[in-house]
């Protein structure tokens, strides 16, 4: 079921059945404490993570993650974090809704377990069209991705290149310039996401 990325950081997937594609949850591991990123609910998932160490918490890159956060954090009896990215009405409804409100929300300023560092990611278009609005979470030479980016056949698709209509390319080229600043900035030299393979060696 667990897929090594290294020898601290594991993936699992689990299919979408309502998109059709796939989705990965990520297991962080520092010492005997674990966290979990954007999991994805399959079974056996509660007791290998016992059985691997202690887990810490559960972190959302994006509300749009739900996936199974809510009952494995529940199961676990650990702490649940959701990104402090937006203040409307519309997505404080959505929140409840899946019935994460009694979540922690975190932002860039957050300590989180682990040594883990979160990065605002909101790329917007010159007409003002916002991408994604997410956290990328930092981890040693790691950046874990909600829907920015993922690799397929070894290449970066940035987001929303071949998923969505983007006239011009304007979106995925707001996104891919977001993107590489970070990377420069966290000198990140692996990217993982929530969707396809895990990139190695950015320069």
């Amino acid at each position: 079921m667990l897929i090594p990325v290294s020898r601290n950081i594991f993936r699992w997937r689990s299919n979408d059945p309502e998109l059709g594609i796939d989705q990965y949850g990520t297991m962080l591991l520092k010492g005997d404490s674990i966290v979990i990123i954007d999991p994805p609910m399959v079974p056996g998932l509660v007791e290998a993570i016992k059985t691997l160490g202690k887990p810490e918490c559960v972190i959302m890159t994006s509300p749009a993650h739900s996936r199974g956060s809510n009952i494995l954090a529940r199961r676990l009896g650990i702490e649940l974090y959701i990104p402090e990215i937006t203040e409307n009405d519309e997505k404080e409804r959505e929140i409840k809704s899946l019935h994460l409100d009694w979540a922690k929300r975190y932002n860039e300023h957050t300590k989180l377990p682990i040594g883990i560092k979160a990065h605002h990611m909101r790329p917007m278009t010159e007409n003002g069209d916002i991408v994604v609005d997410e956290m990328e979470l930092e981890f040693e030479n790691f950046l874990i991705l909600g829907d920015s980016a993922w690799g397929v056949n070894g290449k970066i698709n940035y987001f929303p290149a071949n998923i969505m209509p983007d006239e011009g390319r304007t979106k995925e080229t707001a996104n891919r310039k977001a993107l590489e600043a970070l990377i420069k900035k966290t000198a990140a030299k692996s990217l993982i996401s929530g969707h396809g393979e895990v990139i190695h060696g950015l320069s």
